[in-house]
């Protein structure tokens, strides 16, 4: 049972290295991609969707910040 566990977790590492990896270099390759989406993909992500969202993005988005209050 404490294998299996260890397993998944060492799964869910990788995935996430590879992920970040992927996005570093997204990040670099399309630098036009305006920071909040980045981030959004990093943060907003929980089911490791991630890296393939990431390969949908190269065209410029619009990032309007939000105001402090809402």
């Amino acid at each position: 049972m404490n294998n299996t566990i260890r397993q998944a977790t060492t799964h869910q590492t990788e995935m996430q290295i590879l992920i970040h990896n992927r996005l570093i270099f997204f990040k670099s390759r399309f630098f036009l991609i305006c920071q909040c989406q980045i981030s959004q993909l990093i943060f907003h992500d929980p089911t490791h969707k991630s890296a393939t969202q990431a390969t949908s993005i190269p065209q410029p988005h619009n990032c309007k910040r939000k105001p402090l209050n809402q």
